[in-house]
């Protein structure tokens, strides 16, 4: 399972428990559907979302396989 946190967060994100070698993308998506920052994988998975507006936002993983799964968070 792949956590994500703080949730709510102010400043940044992190992805806990992911497989860098299964994952295509990680995109942040908005409530409407769009995609609003795409992200590259690194090790240390801690990302910089300050600049988003607040709100409810998803975290969208793309796997090898075509696997999707979506996290959701908000920020304040």
């Amino acid at each position: 399972m792949v956590w994500l946190y703080p949730n709510p967060t102010e400043k940044t994100i992190t992805v806990q428990n992911l497989k860098m070698d299964d994952l295509i993308s990680l995109e942040i998506i908005s409530p409407d559907g769009k995609t609003v920052q795409i992200l590259t994988a690194r090790s240390d998975m801690q990302y910089d979302v300050s600049s988003l507006s607040a709100g409810v936002y998803y975290l969208q993983l793309m796997k090898k396989g075509g696997e999707k799964s979506k996290i959701s968070f908000v920020k304040r």
